[in-house]
């Protein structure tokens, strides 16, 4: 379900950037309330460049905005120990924005137990 709220005039946070100007000019914010994964401020992969008709009386339908690529990605980060025997050791931390942290709560949802409290990787 897609639906849109008005934000208000002026109102500038970057998280959200799934924004459509409807026919009276005002800003909305598209989202799916109904998206266990997808944050407010963004829309799903499979939502963008949909033409949606908001549901708001008299008020005709707006174009799904179509994201940046800049915002999803992977940063991916890591600090290495070389030992004198020539062993290496290190830790690697991933931070998923956007459709790829999406994607990447999709593959914990459907895959870790909601009981599972250990750490985990993917393979």
């Amino acid at each position: 379900m897609i639906t849109a709220i008005e934000l208000p005039e002026g109102e500038n946070d970057p998280r959200l950037m799934a924004r459509a100007k409807a026919a009276n000019g005002k800003t909305m914010l598209i989202f799916d309330p109904t998206d266990e994964v997808t944050p407010v401020g963004l829309i799903a992969p499979h939502c963008k460049a949909l033409t949606q008709h908001l549901q708001r009386a008299r008020q005709p339908g707006a174009q799904m905005p179509v994201l940046t690529p800049q915002s999803a990605g992977l940063t991916r980060t890591g600090a290495f120990t070389l030992t004198e025997d020539g062993a290496i050791s290190g830790d690697i931390n991933e931070v998923f924005t956007g459709d790829d942290a999406t994607s990447e709560r999709w593959f914990i949802k459907d895959t870790i137990p909601r009981s599972c409290t250990t750490a985990w990787s993917r393979a």
